[in-house]
């Protein structure tokens, strides 16, 4: 397997919603100077028929971008057998992308499989961020989004964390909203909660010094409901375009055996593109 310099890995079906995830990739690949690999993982023992359907995508987006409705950016395709998520967690080891970028499935498929999201399963068992894109939702060129919200909880590595996040956004310029989301009666735990109030003070502090012309606004949410459910909320009242969050400490098993995470219940729920960090 080549390895390719600045790579962003597209796992990719040819559904419609899949087809439109890699034109978006097309324009974050463009803002971080990387290549584009799409990557079709399958079970199926003849692969004649998907080679066409690559074969079609392939001249679909070199169309687009000779008629200059997405940028010329170096892409491939690869056609793999095998188990979702383990290829795409070899492929996350062995080419060390910068970025993963992947559809999520429909509200109803959501609601009737949700710890069998791929996305979700993903998103917890590699390193590398990944970018989720609820179906039908249209994401913005990165130079387009203008309200990003960045979920924190403030916890050992909050201002460590809150780079990671950022690092896709170099110069911005438009609303960051940093956002904690409170375990009810947190507020109640003065000692605790002037902690917090102070570790946000900190990170503001060191947004507003990497960041000078963002507009920095911190938010203390206390939860009434899920974690999850309260930042989808800001993010619908707020206009987000993105929702950035750290994914889960915890051992994947555990989790996906006892509870989800607050980055799966966000793909799970999620009206609005996510960063899992």
């Amino acid at each position: 397997m080549e390895t390719l310099k600045s790579c962003i890995l597209v796992p990719f079906s040819f559904c419609e919603h899949s087809f439109e995830a890699g034109r978006i990739a097309f324009y974050w690949a463009e803002k971080m100077n990387a290549s584009l690999l799409f990557l079709h993982i399958t079970t199926q023992k003849d692969t004649s028929l998907l080679e066409v359907e690559i074969d079609n995508t392939k001249t679909q987006y070199i169309k687009e971008i000779e008629e200059k409705t997405l940028p010329d950016i170096s892409f491939e395709f690869h056609l793999k057998q095998g188990v979702i998520e383990d290829v795409i967690k070899q492929y996350d080891k062995k080419l060390r992308p910068i970025l993963v970028i992947m559809g999520t499935r429909d509200k109803k498929q959501k609601q009737t499989d949700l710890i069998g999201s791929v996305t979700a399963e993903v998103m917890e068992q590699i390193k590398t961020p990944v970018l989720a894109i609820p179906n039908e939702i249209f994401l913005k060129p990165l130079e387009r989004i203008k309200n990003i919200a960045i979920a924190t909880s403030l916890g050992k590595h909050y201002l460590q964390n809150y780079d990671k996040g950022m690092q896709f956004f170099k110069e911005f310029t438009g609303n960051i909203h940093v956002l904690h989301v409170m375990e009810t009666g947190e507020i109640n735990h003065k000692e605790d909660y002037d902690d917090k109030q102070q570790k946000m003070q900190d990170l503001l502090t060191k947004a507003k010094t990497a960041y000078p012309n963002a507009n920095i606004t911190p938010k203390f949410i206390e939860a009434t409901q899920s974690r999850a459910r309260e930042l989808n909320f800001f993010a619908e009242i707020n206009k987000i375009d993105l929702i950035v969050v750290k994914k889960s400490n915890r051992l994947w098993l555990l989790n996906k055996l006892l509870f989800a995470s607050t980055a799966q219940n966000l793909v799970f729920h999620a009206e609005t593109a996510l960063l899992v960090i």
